[in-house]
């Protein structure tokens, strides 16, 4: 259960701790085909996504397909309804605003913005194709959740804990789980996850399959545990332990929850990578310096 985690976090430096995603090789059990997952943080460190861009790079050159998570192109079939593009503009503002709070509280970049390549197949639903799926009323409590943790002010920076503190939180609670989905309780919210995890691990893992080169899928560490119980289905498991990218530095929940009461701002998230440019091929396919 332990290859299923959707990340880790580990201690270093005594009061600091680091968030990491695995990358991980799945093998068909007569063929000796490779699936290979690269589980990715949505936001992190520019050079950590330059790292899984290397690595990647890397597998692609051996003659691997490569599909890559993105829900932001054009559907296939039919434009939206005047009510269906008021929800979509809707969407990308809010996926504007989260970039921008993470750009803000940590220093982070963006999956979206840094994990794009020609060569790279968007093999997902788009936001369309998720709307219809999982109705107006489901997706129209989503993003009222979503207006309620990332609308405030800008001139309200002392906001910008509270940023931190939900990463912390979110990221340590994936950390203990293994990633399993539990229905939701709640109807629009299990209808929304219904589309938004399981139909779309479904695409990309069918994509995947659909032909008989090597292929690597870039996806979201959310989605890890769905694509290997759809790999496991068609006699793909995991080999060997994962490899592991350091997304950056976690914020301390306590420190941010009090600058967050007293409305201070917070200071300069710590850089965990150093602010250099990794192009050099000798950072691909070895674990980035993992603490110990």
């Amino acid at each position: 259960m332990h290859l299923m985690k959707p990340l880790r976090i580990q201690e270093v430096d005594g009061s600091l701790s680091v968030v990491q995603t695995p990358v991980t090789t799945f093998i068909h059990t007569e063929s000796g085909r490779q699936v290979v997952v690269v589980s990715t943080a949505h936001f992190g460190e520019r050079t950590y996504f330059q790292q899984i861009v290397d690595d990647v790079t890397d597998y692609e050159q051996r003659e691997f397909e490569v599909y890559l998570e993105g829900t932001e192109h054009d559907p296939a079939v039919g434009a939206p309804t005047a009510g269906e593009q008021a929800i979509l503009t809707e969407m990308k503002r809010l996926r504007d605003v989260e970039q921008r709070r993470m750009t803000t509280a940590l220093g982070w970049v963006s999956q979206r913005e840094e994990l794009r390549r020609p060569s790279w197949k968007a093999s997902d639903l788009t936001d369309p194709d998720i709307l219809r799926a999982a109705g107006a009323d489901a997706m129209t409590y989503f993003l009222r959740r979503r207006r309620q943790m990332l609308d405030w002010p800008d001139e309200r920076p002392w906001r910008d804990n509270s940023m931190r503190v939900v990463f912390a939180a979110s990221n340590r609670m994936l950390a203990r789980g293994v990633g399993t989905r539990r229905p939701h309780r709640n109807p629009q919210v299990e209808a929304f996850d219904r589309v938004l995890l399981d139909a779309r691990e479904a695409v990309v893992v069918a994509a995947a399959l659909a032909t008989k080169r090597p292929a690597v899928l870039v996806w979201g560490a959310a989605h890890r545990f769905g694509i290997a119980t759809a790999l496991a289905e068609h006699g793909y498991y995991p080999q060997g332990d994962p490899r592991w990218h350091t997304v950056g530095h976690l914020p301390s929940m306590p420190i941010s929850l009090a600058k967050r009461f007293l409305r201070r701002p917070p200071r300069p998230h710590p850089q965990f990578h150093p602010l250099r440019q990794l192009a050099s091929a000798d950072t691909t396919h070895r674990p980035t310096h993992a603490p110990s």
